[in-house]
């Protein structure tokens, strides 16, 4: 957190969550992702994107969203199934060590932060899996 920030009013909230960690899309289907950031003190601007293990792969998303200088915003993120997720190995360690995903899906996380002055970052990561059949 930047100098100053009070932990309980700076924060980024993913607020609709996929159920028990998972999103089920059909191909073509869509569902977006609404993340909250306020912080006590003004960052230079907010942004959320999509970090995938597998890029391309059962999924498209977009570049992400971003707002300018303030203290909250609420972006957005839409993620589309693509094509299966069924021929997907099974991921180890990713995004940290111990985490384990199986075979026939792709894990995603959604990471919304905020940028301040003198390049201080505070960000969040919210991991799940896709499972496009």
């Amino acid at each position: 957190l930047p100098a100053g920030a009070d932990p309980a009013e700076t924060y980024v909230k993913l607020l609709n969550p996929p159920k028990k960690g998972v999103l089920y899309l059909e191909v073509g289907q869509s569902k977006t992702f609404y993340i909250e950031v306020k912080s006590e003190v003004p960052y230079l601007f907010a942004a959320a994107k999509v970090d995938q293990y597998y890029p391309g792969r059962g999924i498209h998303t977009p570049g992400g969203d971003q707002a300018g200088q303030g203290t909250e915003a609420l972006l957005e993120i839409t993620i589309t199934g693509k094509n299966s997720t069924a021929d997907l190995p099974a991921v180890s360690g990713w995004p940290w060590e111990g985490e384990y995903w199986p075979a026939g899906v792709a894990p995603v996380a959604i990471v919304g932060g905020m940028r301040y002055d003198g390049g201080e970052v505070y960000a969040e990561y919210f991991p799940f899996m896709v499972i496009v059949p």
